[in-house]
């Protein structure tokens, strides 16, 4: 479930993911 959590998220904010990364 993690995984597609963090999918549905880089989906509608991949800056997002940019900046936690």
């Amino acid at each position: 479930e993690y995984i597609g959590r963090i999918y549905v998220e880089v989906k509608q904010r991949p800056r997002y993911i940019l900046k936690d990364k």
